[in-house]
């Protein structure tokens, strides 16, 4: 990115990293102070999107996933997953997240979120 991002065609964009400041912000507790575990993988294949200025070098494209999500623990011991979808599509992700307490004991939680266009989502799960 440079200050191009800024001349008023990319407005959405920079909505996009605004959002991301914020939830960073209010969810400090996982991102800042908390320890990143794993990447969530969806259950269901996800639709992809094409850029066609991809990355630092500007003669490239490439395709990733619509979405993705990730679950981090904070220094208390709850969890959460956090969900990006980088589309301008409403997303399906179904997932299972696979967490064990202190003691060894394993839980499962299997779910379905519905990720809104351009949207971040976070679901705090609580203690394992």
């Amino acid at each position: 990115m440079d200050a191009g991002l800024f001349s008023g065609k990319h407005e959405s964009k920079v909505c996009y990293l605004v959002e991301c400041a914020r939830t960073r912000a209010a969810y400090g507790k996982y991102l800042t102070y908390g320890q990143l575990l794993e990447p969530v993988r969806p259950l269901d294949p996800l639709p992809v999107f094409s850029e066609k200025v991809f990355g630092w070098n500007r003669d490239r494209s490439g395709t990733v996933p619509a979405a993705e999500a990730r679950l981090w623990r904070s220094e208390d011991g709850n969890l959460a997953v956090f969900f990006a979808n980088y589309s301008g599509e409403r997303v399906r992700f179904r997932y299972r997240v696979d967490s064990k307490d202190p003691s060894g004991q394993s839980g499962t939680a299997e779910r379905t979120e519905v990720l809104e266009p351009a949207c971040l989502k976070v679901v705090e799960i609580g203690r394992p």
